[in-house]
């Protein structure tokens, strides 16, 4: 599988689309978030915030999108 997330191994900084990215790959390619976290040698809690954030973010784009569309 590629690495979507650009700082496994080494900690990069993330924009907000990256985290809305990493959020939907999660949402429709996993079942578990210890799944998600082995495929992206992440920790289970660190997998966890990654997918909180990118919640988050994602929220956030779709919001800002409606308003466009609106």
């Amino acid at each position: 599988m590629d690495n979507l997330l650009p700082f496994a191994p080494a900690p990069r900084v993330l924009d907000p689309d990256q985290f809305a990215d990493a959020y939907l790959d999660w949402w429709t390619n996993y079942l578990t978030v210890q799944r998600f976290a082995d495929d992206y040698g992440l920790t289970v809690d660190h997998a966890r915030m990654l997918i909180e954030i990118g919640k988050a973010c994602h929220q956030m784009r779709v919001a800002e999108l409606q308003e466009v569309a609106a």
